[in-house]
């Protein structure tokens, strides 16, 4: 018995200990030759967490155009971003893989990255489609690279600074409406296209799209766009990416007169809270939706500090804060009322309640029914005024 115990501790260590040689994958090789790079430019290689995170694991120097990295993946298919102080290139490789980049001039957004990868190959796909044709696209971008360098460097006047900040303004108009077309030719484009990561990548660039063009283009695509949507793996559907998508593109119907819609969300010391345990308790409630890097949000904070003062015995205020679960523990405003995060970036309460602006507030009855929104395209005020509107008893101060 003794005998047997120890055989089968010592089968399974060989196992742990081949399942670890395993996990040591090839490494991978980055190489790049570009002309009329600047010579002696750093070059970053950042292994990208998600959309929005990244770690830098190693950097180098271009020398005559030319870089390389060594590195060793962590996964079976291994995303990274090549990165200057002028852009970054996306790039999908697998352990083993050698990856080439080529192109010309310092902006990694026009170079190209090739290999084996499936995923890249898709990934250049849609690249190839965009650059053959929407050409006048890909010019704009380099247009307002061109003048936002001009606008940083000292040396210019003050006088063509703010001629550039004109020009910057009306190339940042025009590739927005370029990017809508984009975006209507992608839908089609995609159609017979299979789901994968890159594919819901171009779909959230879609979906973002979309609502900056406040989906007046895409009045004719819901049909298509809900087909893409319908291709999306059920396991996935709670992805962080999906959500967003969902909350660009099928925004739920929330209106005046509709009751609010309970969720659960945490403080800064991590407790849960209902919205219903603050609504409906004889107070009106004033609801804000707000995000850290929103300028409006932080311009309006000090008048709700003072109207906080004045009203609290009358008017509740919970702000939702739908920043990244990192960085919303990372800032802890002092603010005089519950700041809640539902450690998901607020996604699925932001669609519930058809939030697509920062500072989305809403004005709620003691018996949590909704007075009324700011911004509202009917009501054409500031949210000082949309306060005064559904909250004339209050007092607003000096």
């Amino acid at each position: 018995m003794k005998q047997t115990i120890i055989s089968t501790l010592l089968l399974l260590l060989a196992l742990g200990c081949w399942a670890q040689v395993e996990k040591n994958l090839a490494p991978c090789i980055i190489e790049a030759q570009i002309t009329d790079a600047p010579n002696g430019k750093t070059v970053y290689l950042i292994r990208k967490k998600n959309r929005f995170d990244g770690e830098n694991i190693a950097n180098t120097k271009c020398i005559k155009g030319q870089f390389k990295f060594t590195v060793v993946p962590e996964t079976d298919t291994y995303t990274i971003a090549v990165e200057n102080t002028s852009g970054n290139l996306l790039l999908y490789t697998n352990p083993g893989q050698t990856t080439k980049i080529t192109g010309k001039g310092k902006r990694p957004s026009n170079w190209m990255a090739e290999n084996a990868c499936a995923l890249q190959k898709e990934n250049n796909m849609y690249i190839d489609f965009e650059r053959k044709n929407f050409p006048k696209l890909f010019e704009l971008k380099n247009r307002k690279h061109y003048v936002v360098d001009s606008l940083y460097n000292i040396k210019v006047s003050k006088r063509n600074v703010e001629r550039d900040r004109v020009i910057e303004h009306e190339i940042i108009d025009a590739i927005n409406s370029e990017k809508s077309k984009w975006a209507v030719a992608m839908i089609d484009f995609m159609a017979d296209k299979p789901y994968s990561k890159v594919w819901l990548d171009i779909f959230w660039q879609i979906s973002l799209n979309a609502i900056g063009a406040g989906k007046k283009q895409f009045a004719d695509k819901e049909m298509e766009l809900r087909k893409l949507y319908e291709k999306i793996p059920i396991e996935n559907l709670g992805d962080e990416t999906v959500l967003e998508i969902a909350y660009h593109l099928f925004p739920d119907d929330f209106k005046s007169g509709d009751f609010v819609i309970d969720f659960i969300s945490y403080d800064h010391e991590g407790k849960e809270h209902n919205l219903t345990e603050y609504c409906k308790q004889g107070k009106y409630t004033l609801l804000e939706f707000s995000a850290s890097g929103c300028k409006a949000c932080t311009a309006i904070k000090p008048f709700l500090d003072k109207f906080y003062e004045l009203n609290s015995d009358k008017i509740g205020i919970i702000t939702i804060n739908c920043d990244r679960k990192e960085l919303w523990q990372e800032s802890k405003e002092e603010c005089g009322w519950l700041v809640l995060n539902d450690h998901a970036r607020s996604l699925k309460i932001m669609k519930a309640y058809n939030v697509v602006a920062f500072p989305t507030i809403f004005f709620i009855s003691p018996e949590g029914k909704v007075l009324g929104k700011y911004p509202d395209l009917k009501m054409k005020v500031n949210p000082i005024r949309a306060i005064r509107k559904y909250f004339p008893f209050a007092k607003m101060g000096k």
